[in-house]
């Protein structure tokens, strides 16, 4: 089992945040339940359990190419650390109006989690929400290949929102698993493995998420 790093590039997000909850599999679509409670605890709605969140927040993306060259829709699912239960990094959106340039992914941020998740467990109301603690320092991910059903690309952003690599994690049948540790601060989104050829994201390009 291999793990694939493509491309290098230095890099600091701005961000934009709504909300919706909807349910998937790999890509867009999928089979798991959406329950009546949020996974509040933990961050990242799993924790060490293993055991999926019956439901999870969502926002949406764009990554852009270089000034006008093109742009990527990106309906996300939301976790606040990285999951540990098979099937974790498949987005669980699935959008009826889904163009050709709209892919489904998952997002891994406690930072968009946090207040998300608050919002779907108090059904839209921020009413009460302590706020996001900014961490001594920024956060890591360690994302194991041992949670993933279908090959994905794990699409890395620095601070500044710019792509700085592209991970490909395939499925692993068995211990030892590949993993990869995120770089502090970084912004990793999750979708099908192929995304960033099929759109030629590389060098220049960046992310702006919704939430």
């Amino acid at each position: 089992m291999t793990v694939a790093v493509r491309g290098t590039v230095s890099v600091a997000v701005t961000v934009t945040v709504a909300v919706a909850v909807t349910v998937l599999g790999a890509g867009c679509g999928g089979t798991e339940g959406n329950g009546a409670r949020a996974g509040t605890s933990g961050g990242g709605g799993g924790g060490a359990s293993g055991i999926a969140p019956a439901r999870l927040p969502s926002a949406t993306a764009e990554i852009s190419a270089p000034g006008e060259e093109g742009t990527v829709g990106v309906y996300l699912t939301v976790v606040g650390a990285a999951p540990d239960w098979a099937g974790g990094l498949e987005s669980r959106e699935h959008p009826d109006d889904l163009g050709p340039d709209d892919v489904c992914g998952v997002l891994v941020s406690k930072r968009y989690y946090a207040p998300l998740a608050w919002e779907l467990a108090h059904r839209g109301s921020m009413d009460g929400y302590p706020g996001s603690q900014a961490p001594p320092s920024p956060p890591r991910y360690v994302i194991s290949s041992r949670v993933v059903r279908a090959p994905v690309e794990l699409l890395v952003f620095g601070e500044d929102a710019r792509w700085v690599r592209t991970v490909e994690l395939a499925r692993c049948a068995s211990e030892p698993c590949a993993s990869f540790t995120t770089p502090a601060g970084s912004v990793v989104v999750a979708v099908p493995a192929g995304t960033a050829e099929r759109f030629h994201i590389g060098a220049g390009w960046s992310i702006a998420i919704s939430v």
